[in-house]
């Protein structure tokens, strides 16, 4: 089925969400041939792999790629320059190497011809402009997937404090006037800390050498589904279709999808099939250099 007929259960795509589709589809394209290029193993994940599933693509009121992939590889991508990628404009391997603005816990793979924006991104840039050149373009979200550490108590432990971390780095970039009080105390202790030591805080939290673990876990935010799998349902990768392409996915994608969704062959019900970034400027025609300054300005708006 091309892009032109995709009307699932009576939800229109509409022809800008038909190019966002497609500049999805191009980024995972490229990235999946450098990933084979450079040794690195990934998986498509969240929404991404119940998509390829259930859809045998894009589900039609997603608005993102999720990735995947072992701590090793995403370790890996963290500390590459684009040059070692082997990335070309306008694609963009964006980490801290590569975009020394950029204080996220992901790896992203841009597309620097189109636009990504979120009420975040313009709370930060107001606030600190000199910061306004990191990418902003539509991206890849990749995380990374750590064994979990035992004892199950200091496991569970740590993802607290990690959590109390993102909620620190979350509300510090929050418009101020949501929370005031809150909002000056964690931006004064993401200050005192310094958000990249934050992020790399983060990333120690749930990195562990226990080799020998038999569940996994994604530092992924505030989702808010199951954070912890069988590592057994890693062990292996199967190549199904995803739209044009075949993607990897892992072999125990059964087990995974009912984790995180129940019934997952199921369609939600018409109402509740909304797209989730409704914080996110979007523009697949637009680079975000040309796109940023007029949301600034006032000039065009996210909602």
């Amino acid at each position: 089925m091309s892009l032109n007929e995709q009307n699932y259960d009576s939800y229109p795509i509409t022809e800008k969400k038909q190019r966002m589709i497609a500049v999805y589809l191009d980024l995972l394209e490229e990235f999946d041939r450098l990933c084979k290029q450079a040794g690195i193993k990934y998986w498509v994940y969240f929404g991404t792999l119940l998509g390829t599933i259930r859809h045998k693509g894009f589900i039609p009121w997603d608005d993102d790629v999720d990735i995947m992939m072992p701590r090793e590889s995403f370790d890996k991508l963290w500390r590459m320059t684009n040059q070692q990628f082997g990335t070309h404009a306008p694609y963009f391997l964006q980490n801290p190497v590569t975009d020394p603005t950029y204080a996220q816990m992901l790896v992203r793979f841009r597309r620097s011809d189109t636009t990504a924006v979120t009420n975040s991104d313009l709370t930060y840039l107001r606030e600190r402009p000199r910061l306004a050149p990191y990418h902003m373009g539509m991206c890849l979200a990749i995380f990374p997937l750590d064994n979990c550490c035992r004892p199950p108590f200091l496991c569970s432990l740590r993802k607290k404090v990690a959590y109390l971390f993102m909620g620190v780095d979350y509300r510090a970039n929050r418009p101020a006037a949501e929370k005031p009080l809150l909002h000056k105390i964690c931006r004064f202790c993401q200050g005192l800390i310094g958000r990249q030591h934050l992020i790399s805080l983060l990333q120690f939290l749930y990195r562990t050498r226990n080799q020998d673990s038999t569940m996994v876990q994604c530092l992924d935010g505030f989702y808010p589904i199951r954070h912890y799998w069988h590592a057994e349902d890693f062990r292996d990768t199967l190549m199904l279709p995803y739209e044009s392409l075949t993607v990897p996915v892992p072999v125990g994608y059964d087990r995974l999808l009912t984790d995180c969704y129940g019934d997952y062959m199921t369609p939600p019900p018409p109402e509740a099939r909304t797209e989730k970034h409704d914080d996110t400027y979007m523009d697949p025609d637009t680079p975000y250099t040309q796109a940023v300054p007029q949301l600034l300005r006032g000039e065009i708006s996210i909602h």
